[in-house]
């Protein structure tokens, strides 16, 4: 009797493996290659937080295009304080995905320091003062 329940359980089994291993078409809508791929989204406006930790004021600030020699609009024309803050946008329109930028300020001390490769993207970001690096870039990137 048990060697019958054991053949009947097995055939079970293996009747039960063959059900699972055949193979099952699936309609043209179905497949993978007919659904279209994710386009992935692309930021085209930047939006930085400038905050001015440099321990002075700052007398000039640009935002603008790495590699360009037109600097647009001084955005620190009526003085960016001491510990003040302001909001840059950049419209990078089309040209976003390849966009790199430089965030460039001045201080009342005369230090100068640029950043030259801001991506599109939205940030907080503070400007350090010239004895604050502890490298070569002048800004630090805020969470």
């Amino acid at each position: 009797m048990k060697r019958l329940l054991t053949v009947i359980t097995a055939a079970i089994l293996l009747a039960g493996c063959e059900y699972i291993n055949q193979v099952i078409p699936l309609k043209p809508e179905e497949t993978p290659e007919a659904a279209e791929p994710a386009k992935e989204e692309i930021q085209t406006v930047g939006e930085y937080t400038i905050h001015n930790i440099s321990g002075s004021p700052v007398t000039a600030l640009y935002l603008y295009p790495t590699g360009s020699s037109d600097k647009g609009k001084n955005y620190a024309e009526s003085v960016l304080a001491e510990d003040n803050r302001i909001v840059l946008k950049y419209d990078a329109g089309e040209k976003a995905k390849e966009a790199e930028l430089t965030l460039e300020f001045t201080t009342e001390s005369g230090y100068t320091a640029a950043f030259t490769s801001l991506h599109i993207e939205t940030a907080s970001i503070s400007l350090l003062a010239e004895d604050a690096l502890t490298g070569p870039t002048p800004i630090a990137f805020q969470h």
